[in-house]
């Protein structure tokens, strides 16, 4: 779960950074930024329901 509020965190961040900046190129690097935290972000979502789906079949 920490993994998931710090990507989560970065994301924002990575965010805020595309919205304030203007050369192509930093918007580039932003755009790669947030797919790749989204990816991140995504794969720990994975983690969290096969967990819970875990723990409800040990229930």
């Amino acid at each position: 779960m920490e993994g998931m509020k710090q990507t989560r965190d970065q994301l924002n961040y990575a965010y805020a950074q595309f919205n304030i900046y203007s050369d192509p190129d930093l918007v580039d690097a932003c755009v790669y930024e947030i797919n790749a935290l989204q990816s991140r972000y995504s794969y720990y979502v994975r983690q969290v329901k096969q967990l819970e789906a875990a723990q409800e079949g040990a229930v």
